[in-house]
């Protein structure tokens, strides 16, 4: 058995039809949401008061993400969210304690009532780049008119 390849306009159309449906199926990735760190909400942040220990705001806020060997008494919490592709937004919330006892609360929420804060910052909205083809099917999709 023989088979023979012909040449001509409508093997040419078949091509750049096949060559387009491949490129259709590559260039629409279903991009995941991406959530890290601790989520701090207002409700939390205004149960903190001056004075509570550690254990205690830990019980309010949880476990921080960072807590810095060269500085026990700061307490960073940081939280980014990335929605499927598009920008990344980023908060942060730091709280200080002297002798053991919260002092001050700093980041991007408002503090409660009669509780310092020095910032008074908004969000930080990152811009990441898109990502480029990977892979074969992602090459010839930006070959043959994809993304």
């Amino acid at each position: 058995m023989s088979f023979r390849i012909r040449s001509g306009p409508a093997s040419l159309v078949l091509a750049l039809a096949m060559g387009g449906a491949l490129g259709a199926c590559g260039s629409f990735p279903y991009r995941l949401d991406i959530q890290q760190g601790n989520v701090v909400t207002q409700e939390q942040v205004s149960q903190l008061e001056r004075g509570m220990d550690k254990r205690k705001v830990q019980f309010v806020l949880g476990t921080p993400l960072v807590v810095d060997a060269f500085h026990q008494d700061r307490w960073d919490y940081i939280y980014s969210f990335q929605e499927g592709g598009g920008s990344r937004v980023q908060r942060r919330l730091s709280v200080f304690f002297e002798d053991g006892a919260l002092v001050r609360v700093d980041g991007d929420v408002e503090p409660a009532e009669g509780m310092p804060d020095e910032s008074g910052r908004e969000g930080v909205v990152v811009s990441v780049p898109d990502q480029e083809p990977d892979g074969i099917f992602g090459r010839l999709g930006s070959i043959f008119g994809g993304d």
